[in-house]
């Protein structure tokens, strides 16, 4: 309500993303657009909001990514790395996006390209990481290959492989490496590996 409210008293046309019927006015009587696709709004925004915490900005961006739209996150949940606008620092932060005064910085993304029927009707990318688990009490053994180069075998619980933005999440809470947001590298880290001597690697943002 108080996002719709800010925006409303400056003049800024907003849409919402809702799965209910239930209208939504500013408080002028203007009645709101709300959209369950994206793609379907009468026209594409400047900049998407993520209200909630880190695991609704995580989903925001796979909606938005083939747009190219800028993401900002408002923070009502408990994490904030990635939703960093505070409930406290809203109007003032609402004022600086209205005016243009942020910085736009892309993140790399990741992608499981085989098999192609993993995620059927979901999107098959990430912007933290993607980790390979596994099902049972058993370790499992995983070959990985860069660029069809073999790299290793790991034997262990499972293989997370993290984008710079997924650096502070799941790879940190395993051991591996902190990257700068702006890094294109990903990084393939073992979790609870059987031999002792394997260690988080760091491989190019352009790998396979």
């Amino acid at each position: 309500s108080r996002l719709v409210n800010e925006f409303c008293s400056r003049g800024i046309k907003i849409q919402i993303y809702q799965k209910s019927d239930n209208p939504i006015i500013c408080p002028g009587g203007e009645s709101i657009e709300s959209f369950t696709d994206l793609a379907s709004v009468s026209s594409l925004p400047d900049l998407v909001l993520s209200v909630g915490g880190d695991g609704t900005f995580l989903e925001t961006v796979l909606k938005v990514k083939d747009l190219e739209i800028p993401v900002a996150g408002v923070n009502t949940g408990r994490m904030g790395f990635l939703a960093n606008i505070s409930e406290e620092e809203l109007s003032d932060s609402i004022d600086m996006l209205c005016n243009g005064e942020f910085e736009t910085i892309e993140r790399c993304l990741l992608e499981i390209v085989q098999p192609s029927s993993l995620f059927p009707g979901s999107s098959s990318s990430a912007l933290n990481e993607i980790t390979i688990h596994k099902a049972d009490l058993s370790m499992i053994t995983i070959n990985v290959y860069i660029d069809n180069t073999y790299l290793n075998t790991y034997w262990a619980d499972g293989l997370i492989i993290s984008t710079a933005t997924g650096s502070t999440a799941y790879n940190l809470s395993v051991g591996g490496p902190i990257l700068s947001p702006e890094d294109e590298s990903f990084i393939i880290s073992p979790i609870a590996p059987h031999n002792l001597t394997i260690r988080p690697i760091i491989v190019s943002g352009e790998s396979r």
